[in-house]
């Protein structure tokens, strides 16, 4: 059985994309009854930008499940396998969301290559310390910073 252990961000992305709705819907609103206004244009197009590279950010973000033999890496149209044995580190970063340590894990991927992703476990679950000790068992060189 499958458990993720890295949080959802679907609501934030959905949330940014009604913000970004509302916020045009009020500039062509302005447009209308105030005609072509330099400000308000460049005000839009710096609104537009930062919630859409918001939302862009969201978008990419990876879904991380792990079982007794492997971690997950879902992406939006491909899933990375990886043993649990090929992950070698887990470093706790200095950037925190909502009083939660985003983490980065290092592993290698079949070409002997190291790769890391970045994380955030999901808020009150304890799946991610069942990970580490899971990875633990597995891996006796593990790091964990």
């Amino acid at each position: 059985m499958r458990k993720r252990i890295s949080a959802s961000n679907k609501i934030k992305k959905y949330f940014i994309l009604i913000c970004l709705g509302i916020l045009l819907f009020m500039g062509f609103n302005i447009y209308f009854e105030n005609g072509f206004d330099i400000f308000i244009t460049l005000l839009l197009i710096l609104i537009v930008s930062i919630f859409s590279s918001i939302y862009l950010y969201f978008d990419r973000m990876k879904i991380l499940e792990y079982d007794q033999n492997y971690l997950f890496i879902k992406e939006k149209n491909n899933e990375k396998k990886i043993k649990l044995e090929q992950i070698k580190k887990f470093k706790k970063t200095n950037i925190e969301v909502n009083d939660q340590s985003i983490w980065r894990i290092y592993y290698t991927d079949k070409h002997n290559t190291e790769k890391s992703i970045r994380m955030r476990p999901r808020f009150n679950s304890e799946y991610f310390n069942e990970f580490k000790k899971s990875v633990k068992l597995r891996n006796e060189n593990l790091i964990i910073e």
